[in-house]
């Protein structure tokens, strides 16, 4: 706990985590079920519930392809130099 309270405290900028969205751009907690991107007068407002489930399902569909995915790619190389 103590290391994440300290990366939590070195990494985590409120200015620049609130400044990442343009002018009237919003996040909120709508229903998970729902668009992850909903516009609304031209400015998008990101249901950050439905897009936990689309990132969640898209993470799941990568993991499930890593083994197809991970040899021989650039990142691997990156990864094995590290």
């Amino acid at each position: 706990m103590k290391t994440i309270q300290e990366i939590y405290k070195n990494y985590r900028n409120l200015l620049l985590h609130n400044a990442a969205l343009a002018q009237d751009h919003f996040l909120f907690m709508g229903q998970p079920d729902e668009s992850p991107f909903l516009l609304n007068g031209g400015k998008v407002h990101i249901n950050v519930l439905g897009l936990f489930r689309v990132t969640e399902k898209a993470v799941n569909m990568f993991l499930e392809q890593i083994h197809n995915i991970v040899p021989g790619s650039d990142q691997e190389e990156i990864i094995k130099k590290k």
